[in-house]
C-alpha cells in the first residue's frame, strides 16, 4: 500500500512506479487493477494541479498506455478509465509543446512577476498587489498572468472577489534557478582570473531528474505488439 501511496503523492519516479505496477498486475485480480487505477488517478490529479509541463510526462504517458493495454483483456473497465487519465496527460504534453517554459520566461515582466511571487512568505501574491507593484494596466497584467498559467509556472486561486497566484512545482524550480543565477555561491578563485557565471536554463535543469524514455513497462524482452489484447490473450491461454 505504501508503494501505491508514493505514486499517488507524486513521490515515486517512473522507474519505481513501473516496478509497483508490474508487481500488482502480476496478481491479476480486480482489486490489484483498481489499486493501480486509483494510484494513477491521484498522480494525474496532482500533475494537473501542479501544472506540470516537463518531459517526464511522456514517460508517465507511456506507462499509462501500456498498463491500459495490459488490463484490456480481463479488466476492461479499469483499462478504459486509465485511458482517460492518459488523455489528460497528453493534453499537458501538447500544452508544453505549444508554449515552452523557456519561451515564456523570455517574455516581458514574466521573470519579474515570478520572482515577486517567489519572494513572498507563502510564495503567493494577490493580483491587486501585482497590479500595484508593477504598474501594469489590467489588460496587460491579465495577459502576462494567463501566459504564465498556461505555461504551468503559476496557478490561480480565488478568495471571494480577490485572486491570488502561487507557484507550481515547475515555477518554483525555475524561480530557484533564477535566484541562484542572480546570487551565485562563491567558489574558489585563482589569482588574476575572473570567474564567469552562466545563467542556467530552467528547462534543461528540469530534466536533471527525468528518467530516460522507456519503451517497456512490464517485461524488457516483450515487443510493443505483445501488449495488444489478442497477443496477451494467447499468452494467457498458453
Amino acid at each position: 500500500m505504501l508503494a501505491f501511496d508514493q505514486i499517488a503523492l507524486g513521490e515515486a519516479s517512473p522507474a519505481e512506479a513501473r516496478q509497483v505496477i508490474r508487481a500488482a498486475l502480476a496478481d491479476g485480480s480486480a482489486r490489484a487493477a483498481e489499486s493501480v487505477y486509483r494510484a494513477l488517478r491521484a498522480w494525474t490529479w496532482k500533475c494537473l494541479t501542479d501544472g506540470r509541463r516537463d518531459e517526464e510526462l511522456r514517460v508517465w504517458h507511456e506507462i499509462m498506455a501500456r498498463t491500459g493495454a495490459y488490463l484490456e483483456v480481463d479488466h476492461r473497465t479499469f483499462a478504459d478509465k486509465i485511458g482517460v487519465l492518459k488523455e489528460l496527460v497528453s493534453e499537458s504534453i501538447t500544452a508544453s509543446e505549444r508554449l515552452s517554459v523557456q519561451e515564456v520566461l523570455q517574455r516581458g515582466h514574466v521573470r519579474d512577476i515570478l520572482m515577486e511571487i517567489f519572494r513572498e512568505p507563502n510564495r503567493r501574491a494577490y493580483r491587486a498587489a501585482l497590479l500595484r507593484n508593477f504598474g501594469l494596466g489590467q489588460a496587460n497584467l491579465s495577459r502576462v498572468l494567463n501566459l504564465m498559467t498556461v505555461a504551468g509556472l503559476i496557478r490561480r486561486t480565488s478568495f471571494g472577489k480577490h485572486a491570488a497566484f502561487s507557484l507550481t512545482a515547475v515555477g518554483l524550480r525555475a524561480a530557484k534557478l533564477i535566484a541562484e543565477a542572480e546570487n551565485p555561491a562563491p567558489g574558489p578563485r585563482r589569482a588574476g582570473l575572473a570567474t564567469t557565471y552562466h545563467t542556467p536554463d530552467p528547462v534543461k535543469h528540469q530534466g536533471a531528474q527525468q528518467v530516460r524514455h522507456s519503451k517497456e513497462l512490464l517485461h524488457p524482452t516483450r515487443s510493443a505488439s505483445q501488449y495488444e489484447p489478442a497477443a496477451f490473450s494467447k499468452a494467457v491461454a498458453g
